[in-house]
């Protein structure tokens, strides 16, 4: 599966009498299929209270599909 989203920023302005809202939206491009198993003994990294696993250049995270826990490919953590 490969997929692609954007990431980007709504902010609502109002006047003086009115809170302003920000809502910030996060997305990830994965770069190959989820696997149930990684290539490799991982590198794991935390980054922003998510744990990647670094095989490679690819990084992964673990997620759960239909058979059970799965990693997914995505882009490097910021």
């Amino acid at each position: 599966m490969v997929g692609t989203a954007v990431v980007g920023t709504a902010v609502a302005v109002a006047d003086e009498s009115e809170e302003t809202t920000a809502t910030t939206t996060t997305t990830t491009t994965t770069s190959g299929p989820p696997t149930a198993d990684l290539p490799c003994e991982p590198k794991m990294l935390s980054s922003n209270g998510v744990t990647y696993y670094l095989c490679g250049s690819q990084f992964y995270v673990q997620a759960y599909g239909d058979g059970g826990l799965i990693y997914v490919p995505v882009d490097p953590p910021r």
